[in-house]
């Protein structure tokens, strides 16, 4: 993607934020932006989404908040206590956009809870249902490993010997009955023939690997060989 194309598509993404911010998208206009943004909730997007609009939900508050004065923080002041309230603080314990932590958290007055509590509800809201994909996704990973994903742990199962099969399709048979997959051992095969003939760029992938590896938790020596394996492709 062209740097030119990246900023196009910021730009429409920045722009739906907008839209959401001044309550001019109702819940199935949002459902249906999120699904088409995201190729169908593709969890990787559904990151960078989610990603993108904390960025958004950061310069928004920092907007916001400087459009008010000192007079104004004072007079908030002035009507919590009036209203026997407690001042609204915040502690610092990272600054923001970096990993630079203090040495001990900084306490500040919460000037969105002190002056704009409800400004920034309609994106809140926004991260709330997006996360609420991310974690569906990820759940569904957990549950059903996919059958490339199955056929991973076949291949690492198999070079660390935790299986004893006397051929490919045994090994598929014992690896569905190990993971309870309703996949077809045709289909298991058919991946792990391509790992094991090295047509491996669609299916030994970084990505592929990091979601094998905790299906392999129960076998230290296969999650350890693919954990090798990754940082190999990692450091090449």
């Amino acid at each position: 993607m062209t740097s030119d194309m990246q900023q196009d598509e910021n730009t429409r993404v920045y722009h739906f934020f907008d839209l959401v911010f001044n309550c001019e998208l109702g819940d199935l206009d949002i459902y249906n932006y999120i699904q088409n943004a995201t190729s169908n909730f593709n969890i990787n997007k559904l990151t960078q989404l989610f990603e993108d609009l904390e960025y958004y939900t950061v310069v928004k508050r920092d907007d916001i908040s400087a459009s008010y004065s000192e007079e104004d923080m004072i007079n908030a002041i002035y009507k919590f206590h009036s209203n026997n309230k407690e001042i609204p603080y915040m502690h610092i314990r990272e600054l923001p956009f970096t990993k630079i932590k203090p040495s001990k958290p900084n306490k500040i007055i919460d000037k969105e809870k002190l002056l704009f509590p409800y400004d920034l509800f309609t994106l809140y809201k926004l991260a709330s249902q997006i996360k609420t994909f991310i974690d569906e996704k990820e759940g569904e990973l957990i549950e059903r490993p996919k059958s490339k994903i199955v056929a991973i742990c076949a291949f690492f199962l198999s070079e660390s010997k935790y299986i004893e099969h006397s051929s490919a399709q045994q090994l598929s048979e014992k690896v569905l009955t190990l993971f309870k997959s309703n996949y077809k051992a045709s289909t298991i095969l058919k991946h792990y023939n391509n790992i094991k003939s090295k047509n491996i760029d669609e299916i030994l992938t970084p990505v592929n690997i990091q979601i094998a590896i905790p299906y392999l938790s129960e076998f230290p020596k296969a999650q350890k060989l693919a954990q090798d394996h990754l940082n190999t492709i990692e450091f090449v």
